[in-house]
């Protein structure tokens, strides 16, 4: 991980006025300007002040440097300033300054260096200006260095499955402000696109710039806060070329495109093909017509696919949070629905710039003939279940889909559908009209059906199902055809067939009584336990196979058996196939705010409702699919309620009738944490909000939806997440990353629980934020998080054996998956480490417990997994707080599926004084017991499982317990590891890890951690049998570790400690030569880590300061903006008056001249009369002078009421500009990113950093460069900054 002094920010000047990047606001913004943008296109960076300011750009390695350009204002220059360079970390010292200037009288913009200069890190020092600020448009450096580009990977088709997928690298993005050409040009074979960016497709446009090292890595410290969201908030061009396939011949070419956000449109070969309407929208498009054919002639030929997204119109302003104040409720998003809802920033993610705009999923093209076979399913109708042993489990199954034809004439064929690895294959022979679509439904009567069922209850058994659809064709064909299908019993494509299928379905039935929801599944009452999902990863960087498989494997060696996708933020194929896999029931919902109750409608219900319906055909098939549920929606006023209604039974039609599960709308209390249970652990201390016990923890008999959970990372995960100087105390960074105070993680009553082990003789921590401090140790930062450790291993035990004992139907607790680098609740890290938390969640949902009753010092034995347990061994080892062995008791039982054996195992004696011949039993004491179970005997004949061995840890009484103490002893630990066998499945290297404890004292919380010898990172992920384990006196403990590792077995290194013993390696039991050390590295890298912390105060006032100028003072100038604005409104208002006041004052005017000349012309008209009263002549020319008065007048009328109109228009058209200026009332100002412009990186684990070498400017500008020096026009930059319109 690199590690830097410096507050945090590549510029001296950090807020929501002057940000420290070029690609910010080009001037001061006010509410109305960012929200219509209605603002010049060229961007910049101005400082706070005029002396001593910087700007630190990254270049990604070291560089051998010629020259700089510089464009600053004409006006706000530098005088005075230095440039200095750097190549270590550590930028509070080891500058060299290369160039300076003084009393300057214009802009400098070359700088030469003397001599070549080799350096990563460029400093601009300026220290004097020619007026208030410093203003720096654009800036590039000049040189050389050996950055790679990243690779780019071509198509991949599959010829299996007739797909040829266009992930990968071979993307090109740009800002759509950076491109002149209209979309046909951009989509064709000679747009030339060299100067934009690569880009890694699935994924967002921040993301592929954190790939390419051209933006600071958002999950570390508060660099999320370093990127530009004025920058990335814009439509952007995503751009490949592609060529067919030549084997796919006489086939129609549909583009599958599974996600994008916003919204887009797409362009084939200079052409529209399609567009998306919102994100979360996954489309089909018949390419055929718009591409070069897939022929001999054309064979090689090239396509080009370009593709423009759009971010949503209600992008909002960034929710900032602190350790003080968690989170707003921001729901501007919602409006724009479905859409990504937490890219505001929510409870548990970071606001994201540019709002996740990119293609979030996968996009391939397909190759199938004129009938494809869409929304299929197999959906289990009924189950007749044995009643005896040897009797077989049958299922009535149906087989259902959509064959859609797509060609212009009338087709017959054959439907076929074959399971796999049985002798079910059926088929029906459909007629299909030009045009259209039908729905087919084929019965499937399944014997000896190995059933699907949730975690802890048996196996998840999944079926291989295989559909395709032969058109009536060449005979001999299709009976050769035939014959090849029944020797490998697998459908095959053929030259008739016109579209395949393969999907993975399971056998269950659910019910559900959502009066009180509980849930059976195959006629057995479940108990889910779980985790609330909310987004798989903050920027949908997600990639490789083995993403979702990861996670939800973790989950369900967790014990865990249920998900709850919130707000339905993901939506992947791979997602609901993993979760299937693994036997975790997906409680899905659609794209709606679940935190709380919805209070804002979707702009569009209706496209809302089709897309839901859309989702539930899609999804259907899934076997992990629970229910699809929402919180209760209601309105104010009777409109809004009439409206939520409408919308709820939108969502409900989109359910029935589409997928077989309920449509649940959950009571917006759902999760309050009420009531009593019988039991609790004096650790507990979440719910009570104090460390107390003397009071059970108070839990409600009902399911709950979203229970708070603080489970805080491991040091190794804190080190990745924290800059240094904020990790000694709780500060201000913690509180970006979800700390708070307040709230679901409650900090203040996690560090009063945590003080009890690691604050001897102090004060409870004041809500103003803990400082870390230690008796025992220099270093502040590891003591806290052990201690953290046990206070997140026993609260989250003790949340689920609370519920079990509490008999709640379902638990499930907030954030189990972490979209990112969160302090908060969380199962896992971001990293996918498995901290303390994680086994605390494993050992309270073991599928036997042993649940410890306070009041009578006895243990209830539940069964936890709803099948008839014969002949059970357990037993029972007590040890006391020294590591004494103290009781072991043995008991052989049996336990029937829905079975609670009351106080089974006695411990009384341990705790009664008269009794007792333990010499120090009294009722504060503290146990440690473990409860081991042993199944000899398996008679549950439809789960498909055999035995059952767990293992249950407990920590009981310590009541009144000094828990400070605990710690203080510290044991000796020796661990030895041998490779075993890989996995069968996953091919994942094992070891088996055995840690003795020789010495006197108890190891607590023991803990194993692999590593790279090379690189001293961390193996990740592990999937430890256990850890963070009790080992006693004498002792040892047999660990398990599975992992995914490509490289030589020689190169991970074993190192463990406890919470009470430091450090130490593992050796190899074999006769091999032992490794290269790996102890003494590691703890030189920690010592490092300790000095780095040791600043502590000065960064976190660095970074307070930072975060309350960006918070705090948000308020206050959106409310001088709007004061400054009314005034000015105000202004116009008065002038207007004035102007209507003239306008009134010229009309009477002109009207009362009007008046006089036509008495004029009256009286003398009647004089002529007199004189002249028979002259026919005379008459007739009076009559003419009369009309052509008239005729004047009328022209004159006229004029003045088009002049009238036209300022009544002028008026309205004023008055509509201003009305949609602050419709709105609020503005997006954050828009900072450090040096996102600079493209610096201070990124952790990434040693080969890519930067940018493209233009991020306009082309016009080229124009302007003639007075370069000729060395700058013929070098390429190693580093330029980025400027652009904002759209």
């Amino acid at each position: 991980m690199i590690s830097f002094f410096c507050p945090f920010t590549q510029s001296s000047s950090v807020d929501l006025t002057h940000v420290g990047h070029l690609t910010t606001l080009p001037r001061r913004p006010t509410a109305s300007n960012v929200l219509n943008e209605s603002f010049s296109s060229e961007l910049y960076w101005e400082s706070y002040t005029n002396q001593s300011e910087w700007l630190i750009v990254d270049l990604g390695q070291v560089s051998t440097l010629q020259n700089i350009t510089i464009e600053w204002d004409t006006t706000k220059y530098a005088t005075a300033f230095s440039v200095e360079i750097a190549n270590d970390t550590n930028l509070s010292t080891n500058w060299t300054t290369v160039q300076s200037e003084k009393n300057l009288t214009k802009p400098n913009r070359h700088i030469n260096f003397k001599s070549k200069s080799l350096a990563r890190y460029v400093k601009l020092n300026c220290t004097k200006s020619a007026a208030s600020t410093f203003l720096i448009k654009h800036i590039e450096i000049f040189g050389n260095n050996t950055l790679p580009s990243p690779s780019s990977i071509s198509s991949v088709f599959d010829n299996q499955t007739k797909l040829l997928h266009l992930d990968g690298t071979a993307w090109k993005i740009q800002r759509s402000s950076e491109n002149e050409a209209t979309p046909q040009n951009t989509s064709s074979t000679t747009f030339n696109d060299s100067t934009w960016f690569a880009a890694s497709v699935p994924g967002t446009v921040v993301s592929s710039f954190l790939k390419l090292g051209a933006i600071p890595d958002p999950s570390f410290a508060h660099q999320h806060m370093m990127i530009s969201d004025g920058y990335f908030t814009a439509s952007w061009w995503f751009r490949r070329l592609f060529t067919l396939p030549p084997d796919v011949v006489g086939t129609r070419v549909l583009l599958n495109l599974d996600g994008l956000s916003w919204k887009g449109e797409i362009y084939i070969n200079e052409k529209l093909v399609g567009a998306t309407r919102a994100a979360f929208e996954h489309l089909i498009v018949d390419i055929t017509d718009f591409i070069h054919p897939p022929n001999a002639s054309s064979a090689g030929k090239q396509n080009v696919i370009a593709i423009l997204v759009h971010t949503p119109p209600h992008t909002g302003p960034f929710n900032i949070k602190t350790h003080q104040a968690p989170s707003k409720d921001f729901h501007y998003v919602d409006q724009d629905a479905p859409t990504f809802l937490q890219t505001q920033g929510g409870k548990w993610t970071p606001p994201i710039a540019g709002r996740n705009v990119g293609i979030t999923d996968r996009i391939f093209l397909s190759f199938k003939k004129a009938v494809t076979i869409e929304d299929y399913a197999v959906r289990t109708d009924s189950i007749t279940f044995p009643t005896e042993i040897g009797v077989a489990t049958n299922a009535s199954l149906t087989f259902t889909a959509r064959l859609r034809n797509r060609g212009n004439t009338k087709l017959s064929g054959n439907l076929k559908v074959h399971i796999v690895g049985t002798n079910i294959s059926l088929s029906e022979k459909p007629t299909l009209d030009a045009n259209s679509s039908t729905i087919v439904s084929i019965q499937i009567d399944m014997k000896n059906a190995s059933l699907w069922w949730p975690n802890r209850y048996g196996k998840p058994n999944l079926y291989q199902c295989q559909a395709s659809f032969e058109i009536v064709g060449d005979e001999k064909e299709n009976e050769k055809w035939n014959a090849d299908e029944k020797k490998t019993n697998m459908l095959t494509w053929a030259k008739t067939t016109s579209d395949l299928v393969s999907f993975e379905f399971g056998v269950r039935k659910i019910t559900l009584e959502q009066s009180n929801m509980k849930l059976e599944v195959n006629n057995r009452p479940i108990r889910l336990t779980g985790g609330v999902w909310r987004g798989a990863e903050f920027q949908n960087n997600i990639h490789g196979p083995k993403f979702f498989e990861n996670r939800a494997r973790l989950h369900q060696e967790a014990g865990l058996n249920a998900i709850r996708n919130a707000g339905g933020q993901t939506d992947s194929e791979e997602f609901y196939s993993a979760l299937s896999r693994h036997g975790i029931l997906l409680l899905d919902e659609f794209w709606l705010r679940s935190d709380t109750a919805p209070t804002v409608l979707p702009s569009n219900t209706s496209l809302f409702a089709d897309l839901a319906k859309a989702k539930m055909n899609r999804v259907k098939k899934h076997v992990c699919l629970g229910w699809v549920g929402i919180r209760e929606m209601d309105g104010e006023t009777e409109e809004e309620k009439k409206e939520w209604k409408e919308m709820k039974d939108l969502l409900n039609g989109s359910v029935l009738g589409v997928a077989e599960v309920e449509f649940v709308v959950y009571p917006s209390d759902v999760s309050v944490i009420t009531g009593e249970v019988q039991t609790a652990h004096p650790l507990f201390v979440h719910y009570t909000h104090k460390f107390s016990s003397d009071k059970p923890i108070a839990l409600p008999r009902s399911f709950i939806l979203d229970a708070p959970l603080p489970l805080f990372p491991s040091s190794t995960s804190l080190r990745q997440t924290l800059s240094p100087p904020s990790r000694s105390a709780v500060s201000l960074e913690w509180g970006l990353h979800d700390y708070s105070l307040t709230g679901d993680v409650n900090g203040t009553g996690f560090e009063l629980a945590v003080s009890k082990f690691e604050q001897k003789g102090q004060t409870p921590p004041t809500p103003t934020g803990l400082t870390l401090k230690n008796s025992r140790t220099s270093d502040p930062v590891t003591s806290f998080c052990k201690a953290a450790q046990i206070v997140s291993y026993l609260t989250a035990q003790g949340l689920f054996d609370a519920a079990l004992a509490g008999e709640s139907p379902g638990l499930l607790f907030g954030n189990s998956n972490p979209a990112w680098s969160t302090l908060g609740s969380q199962l896992y890290d971001y990293w996918l480490e498995t901290g303390a938390g994680y086994f605390g969640v494993k050992n309270g949902n073991t599928p036997l417990k042993a649940i410890w009753k306070e009041e009578t010092h006895k243990m209830d034995i539940i069964n936890n997994c709803g099948r008839n347990m014969m002949g059970l061994n357990i037993r029972v080892l007590v040890w006391d707080e020294s590591g004494d062995e103290v009781k072991e008791i043995t008991i052989s039982t049996q336990l029937n599926a829905t079975e609670v054996k009351d106080g089974l195992i006695d411990l009384t004696d341990l705790f009664d004084e008269s009794t007792s011949t333990h010499s120090n039993s009294k009722n504060d004491k503290l146990l440690f017991v473990q409860v081991s179970f042993n199944q000899t005997q398996a008679e549950d004949y439809d789960t498909g499982d055999d035995f059952v061995i767990c293992d249950n840890f407990l920590w009981i009484g310590g009541k009144t317990k000094s828990w400070n103490t605990l710690l203080s002893k510290t044991p000796t630990l020796n661990v030895e590891y041998v490779w075993m066998e890989n996995e069968e499945k996953t091919e994942n290297k094992r070891l088996k890890i055995v840690v003795s404890n020789p010495s006197s004292h108890p190891a607590i919380q023991t803990r194993i951690l692999l590593l790279s010898r090379t690189t001293l990172k961390r193996v990740l992920p592990v999937f430890f049998s256990d850890n963070f384990f009790f080992v006693p006196p004498k002792g040892n403990k047999t660990i398990v570790a599975s992992f995914d590792w490509k490289g030589d077995k020689e190169n991970v290194g074993v190192l463990c400690e406890a919470g009470n013993a430091d450090w130490v390696e593992g050796k190899e039991k074999t006769g091999k030569t032992t490794p290269n050390k790996i102890l003494p590295a590691w703890k030189a890298k920690m010592k490092k880590e300790e000095e780095e912390e040791k600043v502590g105060e000065k960064g976190q006032m660095a970074v307070a300061e930072w975060v309350n100028k960006m918070r705090m003072g948000e308020d206050a100038k959106m409310a001088e903006l709007r004061k400054k604005e009314r005034k000015e409104e105000e202004g116009e208002g008065k002038e207007k008056k004035e102007e209507k006041k003239e306008e009134k004052k010229e009309e009477k005017k002109e009207e009362k001249e009007e008046k006089k000349e036509e008495k004029k012309e009256e009286k003398k008209e009647e004089k002529k009369e007199e004189t002249k009263k028979e002259d026919p002549t005379e008459e007739e020319a009076r009559k003419k002078r009369e009309a052509e008065l008239a005729k004047q007048k009328k022209e004159q009328e006229e004029a003045l009421e088009a002049a009238k109109k036209a300022r009544e228009e002028e008026e309205k058209r004023k008055t509509a500009q201003k009305s949609r200026a602050h419709s709105f009332g609020v503005f997006v100002t954050f828009v900072f990113v450090g040096i996102v412009t600079f493209f610096v990186i201070f990124t952790a684990d990434r040693p080969n950093i890519t930067l940018l070498p493209s233009r991020m400017r306009r082309g016009q500008r080229e124009t302007n460069r003639q007075t370069r020096d000729l060395s700058t026009e013929d070098t390429e930059p190693l580093f330029r900054t980025a400027s652009g319109d904002v759209v």
